[in-house]
């Protein structure tokens, strides 16, 4: 998600299952780790954390 400094035009930009069901809950493959920001060449990136010790986590991006 982003919003304004103020918390104000929250919109999600990326999504990935619908997290009120149990399912995409307990999916390892869904859940983010971390994020940061090239503002210079304006993408996102996050980390996605997999099963533990199952080598199936991901650093994603999109351009913001």
């Amino acid at each position: 998600m982003r919003c304004d400094l103020d918390g104000n035009n929250a919109e999600k930009i990326v999504r990935n299952g619908d997290m009120e069901l149990e399912e995409p809950r307990a999916d390892f493959l869904r859940w983010r780790r971390g994020i940061s920001l090239n503002k210079a060449v304006r993408y996102v990136y996050w980390s996605q954390e997999g099963p533990p010790k199952g080598g199936k986590g991901m650093i994603l991006r999109r351009p913001n």
